[in-house]
């Protein structure tokens, strides 16, 4: 006698389908972690500025303002968790293609340095796999820009979460339950 029922078995596989899709999704990222990435905050609140040619105007932090005699700094400590991997990605307009220097920071080690650039248009700066040595990290930029500007807006730092791999025992229950929708069906025609 068939104890498996067409519907129950098709509830089971499709389930099995649903998690196994789950359990093998690439990595995922978690909310960001910058305060005030966006600089929407009047202020700049989150943010420590240094520098005698910086500001926040209109959504996005500003440096060098014509003048190369010093360097703007816009830094803020993130909680991070120790051994673990973010993605840092944010918006560069320069205003000029040569005679600026903007500079990225993670956790004291610079990561990018731009001193030259094809295109004074908005550009998307992206970089994975920045590892977390403390429980806070601090992310910094700096640069200088002569005769115009640097503007730096859409700040944005996320966790890097690992795929769960699916346990063998998973794939064995599937395994099993395929076996026993054949039987279901032998049983059927017989």
């Amino acid at each position: 006698m068939n104890t498996f029922s067409k519907s129950k078995m098709n509830t089971i596989m499709i389930t099995l389908i649903i998690l196994s899709g789950f359990a093998e999704a690439n990595a995922s990222t978690t909310s960001n972690l910058v305060q005030n990435g966006d600089f929407s905050i009047a202020g700049g609140a989150g943010w420590t500025a240094t520098g005698r040619y910086q500001g926040i105007q209109n959504g996005e932090w500003y440096n060098g303002a014509g003048i190369s005699d010093g360097i703007d700094t816009l830094s803020q400590t993130l909680s991070t968790i120790a051994g673990n991997t973010y993605t840092l990605s944010y918006i560069l307009r320069t205003e000029v293609t040569q005679n600026f220097s903007f500079v990225t920071n993670w956790g004291g080690a610079t990561i990018n340095t731009e001193t030259s650039t094809n295109s004074p248009d908005a550009t998307t700066y992206t970089f994975a796999n920045l590892l977390a040595t403390s429980n806070s990290t601090v992310l910094s930029f700096s640069g200088w820009n002569n005769p115009k500007a640097n503007h730096l807006s859409y700040v944005n730092v996320t966790q890097q979460v690992a795929a769960v791999p699916v346990p063998a025992a998973v794939w064995l229950f599937g395994t099993g339950l395929l076996g026993l929708t054949g039987f279901a069906r032998k049983d059927k025609a017989a």
